[in-house]
């Protein structure tokens, strides 16, 4: 039976805990991303936006009659719709006097592909209406009405203000659709880039893949914005937005190298500092690391018992020694999610390196470790990791490594007759947090 101290049983447990609530942010860097909307939906959504620009002028006093200014009047502009259930207004007050082309571009910037300018003029007993509305694709004036409404007692009715233009709207927004959507055509985007390099189209989930010479083309609704992400083997990933028109669009995309490289600079339970640089081959497929963890000077270690802390003691630690350590390693996942796991295999050796001496640990002079992490976004150069290194420890004086090493335990004596190994002492309690830079 595996014999566990109540000490190591406590650090086991935090560590536990502390990486279940590291595990969401290994992926630190980039957050999770946005659902996408499909190229059908987005299209549905814009077919019959209008915006609507309301000018206000006064023909008797200089400035804009408050009446026109109420609430209440900007919030009746989507009578309008009234009569035909599937237009969406976006009423916008422009006080200035703005032509039908700047209240078409207007639009064109706010995604809407019909517009209408509506001009209220405030007289003595009337308010005169004028109105023009159009398709932004197709640029030309489709609907064009000017008339009067009496002022009564009580002020303007708002209902009666939209009714003449309500019903010539009606009868106007499906022709004005028809001409929007049939206005919109295609156009194509070629790009020149690193040969076998895929690109993600992700309004419409499209991918192309460049041929052998870096070249692809796709062809897309147009005029249309896109955001791409174009991956290349062992190459950071790039995204970006672009304008598509019916010219057709052509880019130069060169991604950055990913280095073979990767330095690791970490805290050993917290505590010790430590660093690590890695060499990845054939990919990611294999790795070498080596590194140190020096204990010179550090926080209290995570296996002492924080209410023993006296004034000569503090809240550092210090101490003539430092690990060195090397390792192979894999990773486990691909080189494009939100995090990465990885496993190694290493050796470390404690060096005593004060008081006069320059050696190995007479103790425990090595051990063998096996390691289990997990990193964040691998797409980014920098990104958190999280390292768990049990650790078999060769000594000769168990007792004095369940009080130097943290998370000790021991295995059952009679494992020792089939495993000799099964003799020493492993320690639970390493793990690391940090900083990983990949160039």
């Amino acid at each position: 039976m595996v014999v566990i101290p109540t000490r190591c049983r406590t650090i086991l447990l935090a560590t536990a805990l502390f990486c279940i609530g590291l595990l969401p942010l290994a992926a630190l860097g980039r957050g999770e991303p946005a659902q996408e909307p499909t190229a059908e939906e987005s299209l549905t959504a814009d077919r019959i936006r209008m915006t609507v620009a309301i000018q206000f002028q006064n023909a008797v006093t200089t400035g804009i009659s408050p009446v026109l200014l109420h609430p209440a009047l900007m919030s009746s502009v989507a009578d309008l719709a009234a009569a035909a259930p599937d237009l969406s207004i976006s009423p916008v007050v422009s006080p200035e006097a703005s032509t039908p082309a700047e209240v078409r571009e207007r639009a064109a910037s706010s995604d809407s592909l019909l517009w209408m300018r509506i001009v209220l003029i405030e007289g003595e007993r009337t308010v005169s209406v004028e109105a023009q509305a159009g398709a932004v694709p197709d640029g030309n004036v489709l609907l064009e009405l000017s008339y009067e409404v009496p002022v009564g007692p009580a002020g303007v009715s708002y209902r009666r203000l939209w009714q003449p233009l309500q019903r010539e709207l009606a009868e106007s927004v499906d022709r004005m659709t028809r001409i929007a959507l049939g206005a919109v055509g295609t156009g194509r985007f070629e790009l020149r880039t690193l040969p076998h390099a895929q690109l993600t189209v992700l309004e419409t989930d499209q991918t192309a893949l460049a041929d052998d010479t870096g070249f692809l083309s796709l062809e897309l609704p147009a005029p249309a914005t896109y955001t791409l992400t174009l991956r290349a083997r062992e190459h950071y990933p790039v995204t970006g937005q672009f304008l598509l028109t019916s010219a057709g669009s052509r880019r130069s995309i060169e991604p950055d190298v990913r280095s073979h490289w990767l330095y690791d600079f970490s805290m050993q339970n917290m505590s010790f500092p430590a660093f690590d640089a890695r060499r990845r081959f054939f990919g990611d497929m294999l790795f070498a690391h080596a590194g140190f963890t020096t204990y010179v000077l550090g926080l209290a270690p995570v296996d002492r018992d924080w209410g023993d802390l006296n004034e000569t003691d503090g809240i550092f630690s210090s101490t003539p020694a430092t690990d060195l350590r090397l390792g192979l390693g894999s990773y486990l996942s691909g080189a494009h999610g939100e995090r990465r796991f990885y496993a190694s295999f290493g050796a470390t050796g404690r060096l005593i390196h004060g008081a006069g001496m320059f050696a190995f640990d007479p103790v425990a002079p090595a051990t063998a470790h096996l390691s289990l992490g997990v990193e964040g976004n691998p797409d980014h150069r920098s990104r958190l990791f999280f390292e768990w290194a049990p650790a078999l420890v060769f000594t000769e004086f168990p007792g004095i490594v369940e009080l130097r090493f943290p998370g000790v335990v021991f295995l059952p004596d009679d494992w020792a007759t089939a495993v000799p190994v099964a003799r020493y002492p492993i320690a639970l309690g390493f793990v690391r947090l940090g900083l990983r830079w990949q160039p």
